[in-house]
């Protein structure tokens, strides 16, 4: 890591029955990695910035604005600002994503 490079690292679960996140912060870059409970959904919520999220694991649907799509590993959204977006948990396994932004 370069030198004067600040790395941040802190846990969140807010509600701890439907997930768990794990935020990095690099130098104004933000990555969190979210486990998402079975059966369990984010709030979901808005915000100017836009996202990106990468499915790790797991299996769910992906809402983004009025669309759903299927969320399965390797799978890759863009979540434009200003976009209500939410993870949906339709399985019996966690889902796993990274949100980078």
């Amino acid at each position: 890591m370069a030198e004067g490079t600040d790395v941040i690292y802190s846990v969140r679960c807010d509600e701890p029955e439907r997930y768990l996140v794990e935020d990095i912060k690099v130098s104004g870059a933000n990555i969190s990695k979210t486990t998402l409970y079975p059966g369990k959904s984010t709030r979901g919520h808005t915000h100017p910035h836009p996202e990106l999220y990468y499915f790790l694991s797991g299996e769910g649907n992906m809402i983004i604005g009025p669309d759903r799509s299927a969320a399965a590993s390797g799978v890759t959204a863009f979540i434009p600002g200003n976009s209500f977006h939410q993870v949906i948990n339709c399985s019996h396994r966690n889902v796993v994503f990274l949100c980078i932004w």
